[in-house]
C-alpha cells in the first residue's frame, strides 16, 4: 500500500536512459504518473499495474536506472527487482483541440 499512496499523482524525474545515452542528450524529461496498483504473487513476485502519461520510462521506473529515474520503486522497497515482464493493457489516443473541446462542452468527443 505504501507504493500506492507513494505513487499516486506525481511527476517522475527521469534523465535519459543509460542504455540510449551514447545516441542521445542527457537530460530531464518529467513525466506523470497517475497511480500504481501492486498485488503481492509471493514472496518474490509483485504485479503492477501502472498508469502514466506518454512517454514514461516504466522499466526504469521499477529498477531506477541506478538513480535515472526519481522516484523509483527500487528505492522505495530498498532492493531492485531481478526480472522485469512488461505488459501494455491499453494505450490511449492522444485528446484533439477539437475533440476535448467538444468534451468539454458536453457533446461527447
Amino acid at each position: 500500500r505504501e507504493i500506492e499512496e507513494r505513487f499516486r499523482g506525481i511527476v517522475v524525474e527521469q534523465r535519459t536512459l543509460r542504455r540510449v545515452l551514447r545516441r542521445r542528450a542527457d537530460k530531464i524529461r518529467q513525466k506523470k504518473l497517475y497511480y500504481v496498483e501492486a498485488e503481492k504473487i509471493d514472496e518474490k513476485t509483485v504485479k503492477f499495474k501502472i498508469k502514466t502519461q506518454g512517454g514514461l520510462y516504466v522499466k526504469e521506473l521499477i529498477d531506477g536506472d541506478e538513480g535515472r529515474t526519481k522516484p523509483n520503486v527500487a528505492e522505495l522497497l530498498g532492493r531492485r527487482p531481478l526480472r522485469i515482464d512488461l505488459k501494455v493493457i491499453e494505450v490511449e489516443a492522444p485528446k484533439t483541440a477539437s475533440s476535448k473541446k467538444d468534451f468539454e462542452e458536453g457533446s461527447g468527443g
